[in-house]
């Protein structure tokens, strides 16, 4: 696979990758989180509107989607403003989506599993 070639373990950046199937399937086969920042690709006109935004589809196409906020200061806006837009845009909940980045986190496997037990989507904490 290419993400092997390259040794990737995270996309910046990666909502562009709708633009292959071919991509979006290895993307979502191997787990590789794309870094999605919704103001950014706003402000930046890389996308319309929030629902011109292709997150909804890399998500149903089964990648693992993390929230960034870029440059806050520069597009005025802080995680809880991208988690805003991203629950908006999915229609699903924060903890979901946090419970997703958990396994993109780079942090140990004890941390991840901790982290997931008070996160999980399912539970009303």
């Amino acid at each position: 696979m290419k993400s092997e070639k390259l040794g990737l373990s995270r996309v910046g950046h990666g909502v562009r990758a709708v633009e292959s199937e071919a991509v979006l399937r290895q993307l979502a086969d191997t787990r590789i989180p794309l870094e999605v920042c919704l103001s950014s690709n706003l402000a930046l006109g890389l996308y319309h509107s929030l629902a011109d935004h292709p997150i909804r589809r890399v998500r149903e196409a089964g990648c693992l989607i993390t929230l960034g906020t870029d440059d806050p200061p520069f597009f005025e806006t802080d995680i809880a403003g991208e988690y805003s837009k991203a629950i908006e845009a999915l229609r699903e909940t924060g903890r979901a989506i946090t419970y997703d980045a958990i396994g993109a986190a780079f942090c140990d496997d004890a941390t991840k599993a901790r982290l997931r037990s008070t996160h999980a989507p399912n539970t009303s904490a």
